[in-house]
């Protein structure tokens, strides 16, 4: 039997899927000390994705060419890469905030003098980057 002779498939059907296929690899191989830079090349590559497959599928319908199902795949994996990505970058932010943004830094006290009207003055040490204790003060009560 001869083939049938066909168009041939979408090119953006192929580059939706391709692209998507990347923005997959970007997730499994980005070395994870730029994570967010990572993350963010997989919501573009995933957006990319979308965009080529809904364009595909306009092109398809109208030229009657092959892909639908790669643009399809193409669809479905940019925006599961895209959403992916989003989610992770926002909770690395949202770790990041909470793990080092909170950090008090203190100042240790070394000497106070009464100044007999019910005030001290205080002679602070350099800050310290640990806990507060109670022989430390936070630098919200006092600003450098």
């Amino acid at each position: 039997m001869a083939k049938k002779k066909g168009k041939g498939n979408n090119k953006l059907a192929v580059a939706s899927l391709v692209l998507a296929i990347v923005a997959a690899l970007v997730m499994i191989l980005w070395p994870n000390e730029t994570v967010n830079t990572g993350c963010l090349l997989m919501v573009i590559f995933g957006i990319a994705a979308v965009v080529c497959a809904i364009v595909s599928y306009s092109q398809i319908k109208k030229s009657k060419e092959e892909g639908k199902g790669m643009a399809t795949a193409g669809l479905i994996i940019g925006i599961i890469m895209a959403i992916l990505g989003l989610m992770i970058v926002f909770m690395f932010e949202a770790i990041k905030d909470i793990s080092f943004n909170d950090q008090v830094y203190c100042k240790q006290v070394t000497n106070c003098v009464d100044n007999g009207n019910g005030t001290s003055t205080c002679l602070f040490m350099d800050e310290l980057e640990m806990p507060c204790t109670t022989e430390y003060l936070t630098e919200t009560q006092f600003k450098k």
